[in-house]
């Protein structure tokens, strides 16, 4: 006879259901991972937006994801707090996501006065309905699981799938950018995005038949009456969650703007696709495989999170130093991009995992809010970046005499973050937050 907990992620007894999630996760970090990794380089180099508009196009679909992210978890706060209700709203975000994004990439076909600012309104659609999608997907990880084991489980899961998006999206880069000057190039990105469209409403729609035939989920508890305001709101939510907020939107600026750069890297100090689409798909192997490591370290009882996501940190910066010094030492510029990929997922996954805890344990009510709060605070964490990488790019000449300049502009902002972010964990255990987490029998 099945009980409650056999419906619940990240169990022994429900891998079926568990790797549904997974996949649907993956569904959504194809999109993800192709906005972070080919949005700039499309607009300017294949729509032929200014780079300086280009900055303010991201960065405001940034912004608007925020807004997003905040008004949508306070205004559905109670259906983010069922688990069939939340599975309900990342499958219609999943499908509003898939329009928005095939119509952004169709701008390559307007009038090129009108580029620009169909750009932008599509790229503004895109991110709020993005913001429907990723809401009830990452609310799942507190909602959906039973103690931090399974959190632990869950977190590294979908890092590995995520870093398989990551993996495919920069498998691409070599058939796209070397039809940089080809006339096919704006409909090669536009098949691409078909192909990415069809796998997250796909498998958005598997985790919802999955939970459905689940059977019954333990009853959440009752959502009190919302907060007079928003600021009212997040103030209510336990203070761990800001530390952590803060900490894991270091980590994603900072990878963020690494990741940006990279296609102009490889257009234009590399200057070979092929060779580069190796540095990036041996990033993506490194989040993938590390992750029996990280899940490993994570349920070891005598274990804490901040002992991992200093080990994380830490190996983050030695890598991605490696990288920047290394410019024209190929082998030691494969070895630091697989660090990369295995010290980012580390911390990514370690991040996430805490962050699952603390609002299983003081937040579950406000699931939707406190998700709302981290991703939309990435995301002005990285709509800043865009507004900082259109002033930086049109400042030098990239693409000729300055291309040595794009190293250190991929590499500096996330050695700064890793330095904050060990900071910030030293913070988290002076302020008597817990770190160790019991293991549930």
């Amino acid at each position: 006879m099945s009980t409650v907990s056999d419906h619940l992620l990240g169990t022994p007894q429900s891998r079926t259901l568990t790797y549904a999630y997974a996949g649907a996760h993956f569904g959504k970090s194809l999109f993800w991972y192709a906005s972070e990794i080919l949005f700039a380089y499309f607009l300017t180099e294949v729509g032929q937006i200014p780079v300086r508009y280009m900055g303010l196009i991201l960065a405001l679909g940034y912004f608007s994801g925020t807004a997003a992210d905040l008004v949508l978890g306070l205004l559905l706060r109670q259906r983010l707090s069922h688990v069939l209700q939340t599975c309900r709203l990342q499958c219609l975000g999943a499908v509003l996501s898939a329009l928005t994004l095939v119509l952004l990439f169709l701008c390559t076909y307007v009038p090129p006065a009108w580029s620009a600012p169909y750009a932008l309104l599509t790229g503004i659609a895109f991110r709020v309905a993005y913001a429907l999608y990723d809401l009830p997907q990452n609310a799942l990880l507190s909602l959906a699981t039973k103690d931090a084991d399974s959190r632990s489980r869950v977190s590294s899961l979908r890092i590995i799938f995520s870093g398989t998006a990551s993996l495919l999206i920069a498998s691409a880069i070599a058939p796209l950018l070397t039809s940089r000057i080809a006339t096919g190039q704006p409909a090669r990105f536009l098949l691409l995005v078909f192909g990415l469209s069809l796998a997250a409403i796909v498998s958005a729609v598997v985790l919802l038949r999955a939970m459905r035939q689940a059977g019954p989920f333990p009853a959440q508890p009752s959502t009190p009456a919302p907060p007079p305001n928003l600021w009212q709101a997040l103030c209510g939510l336990p203070p761990g969650v800001w530390i952590l907020v803060a900490m894991i939107v270091l980590i994603s600026g900072g990878c963020a703007m690494f990741l940006k750069l990279e296609p102009y890297y490889i257009a234009y100090v590399l200057k070979s696709p092929t060779w580069g689409t190796s540095i990036a798909m041996m990033a993506s192997l490194g989040a993938i495989l590390s992750q029996f490591l990280w899940r490993y370290l994570l349920l070891q009882s005598g274990k804490s999170r901040v002992d991992c996501l200093l080990l994380a940190t830490a190996g983050l910066l030695v890598s991605i130093v490696g990288f920047w010094l290394g410019t024209h030492d190929w082998p030691l510029i494969m070895a630091c991009s697989l660090g990369f990929g295995i010290f980012s997922g580390g911390c990514g996954t370690v991040l996430w995992a805490a962050f699952g805890d603390i609002v299983a344990d003081s937040a579950k009510a406000d699931a939707g809010l406190a998700y709302g709060l981290m991703t939309g605070a990435v995301k002005i964490a990285l709509g800043c970046n865009c507004l900082l990488l259109g002033q930086l790019l049109g400042g030098i000449d990239y693409r000729g005499t300055q291309s040595g300049q794009l190293p250190s502009l991929m590499c500096l902002p996330l050695i700064l973050a890793c330095l904050l972010v060990m900071l910030l964990t030293w913070r988290w255990t002076r302020c008597g937050l817990p770190v160790r987490y019991q293991r549930y029998q």
